[in-house]
């Protein structure tokens, strides 16, 4: 803000810029929303309307502060401040003070297209919850910031909330891209790289968990069943060389190993084709199905050591211990 805007900002825009240590000070404010309007609807010269203000000043404000102005004035969450953030990118941002489920579903509820909206820079709101900085990636800024660094942040219960959200209202968020070029997908490959997030190992796995089925809806429609196991290696990233993410994936839904797909095809088929080799991934999905490597596929008719033998992705060694795997399936082979 200016400094001529900062002299000449109405009484309401400093009213909430001090925290209100009292129900009686938000009685206030409220009051004042009511009486002069048109302070609520004052705009500052870079753009920023009183929700921005709130949005970047405020420390906790109350949601009744909030829902009132929306009432008031419902077409300041279209509006954009200098960056062209709308309110929702800002309370969508981790370092936000507003960051929360409540008042975020609240300034979406009353907007929901923001969510599909983004700013200047290129970000969705989704990408303000999941981002990648070269910083949070050395190990000293865990160190310094504890549990207010951003992985940790990321994975925090309310942030998982409004991902979801996000995620309900645009699903194509769960392929945008950000700043740095990266959609949410890789950035969830990163955090399952990460150490020193264990105690929040349970919050990964649900965030994880909620990205792939979204991004699987995307792609194939809610109607497809959908499974976990399926979907995680058809995604990008050689996704199951993460050590933590395919123990977890293996643990809790390796009984999938052995069901088929919408298209009537088993999971071990399917990373062959993404190119995986035997290990670290392929001998797992065989110990977890063991009859999948005598099945044929119902789409391409081979057995899963025939797949791991042609295309661009071929492997000696897979096919070799496909084969080993079963070896009576070489003598049906050749007598058929």
């Amino acid at each position: 803000m200016s400094s001529q805007d900062w002299n000449s900002r109405p009484t309401l825009w400093r009213m909430v810029e001090e925290p209100l240590a009292s129900p009686d000070d938000e009685g206030d404010v409220v009051q004042r929303l009511i009486d002069h309007p048109d302070e609520a609807r004052w705009r500052a010269s870079h753009g920023a309307n009183f929700l921005h203000h709130i949005l970047e000043v405020s420390v906790h404000l109350s949601p009744d502060i909030i829902e009132k102005f929306i009432e008031l004035s419902p077409e300041s969450l279209r509006e954009r401040n200098m960056y062209g953030l709308l309110p929702l990118h800002m309370v969508s941002c981790l370092t936000n003070d507003h960051h929360n489920p409540e008042i975020f579903s609240l300034i979406l509820n009353r907007y929901p297209a923001a969510a599909g909206v983004c700013d200047d820079d290129g970000d969705y709101p989704i990408n303000k919850t999941l981002y990648w900085s070269p910083f949070w990636m050395e190990e000293n800024e865990y160190d310094e910031r504890g549990k207010s660094s951003p992985p940790r942040k990321m994975l925090s219960i309310g942030n998982i909330q409004i991902v979801r959200m996000i995620l309900e209202a645009y699903p194509r968020g769960g392929e945008a891209a950000g700043e740095y070029e990266f959609d949410i997908w890789q950035i969830l490959c990163f955090l399952w790289l990460r150490d020193g997030l264990d105690d929040l190992f349970a919050n990964l796995c649900e965030l994880t968990d909620i990205v792939l089925q979204s991004r699987f809806v995307l792609r194939y429609g809610a109607e497809v069943p959908f499974l976990h196991l399926h979907a995680i290696v058809q995604e990008r990233n050689d996704v199951l060389l993460i050590r933590k993410l395919r123990q977890y994936f293996l643990s809790r839904y390796g009984h999938q190993a052995s069901m088929l797909d919408h298209n009537g095809r088993l999971c071990l088929n399917l990373a062959i084709e993404a190119g995986y080799k035997w290990s670290p991934a392929i001998n797992h999905l065989c110990h977890a199905a063991s009859r999948a490597v005598e099945t044929r596929d119902m789409t391409t008719h081979f057995f899963p050591f025939m797949t791991a033998a042609i295309g661009r992705q071929a492997d000696v060694n897979t096919v070799y211990e496909l084969i080993r795997a079963s070896p009576s399936l070489i003598r049906r082979c050749a007598e058929s």
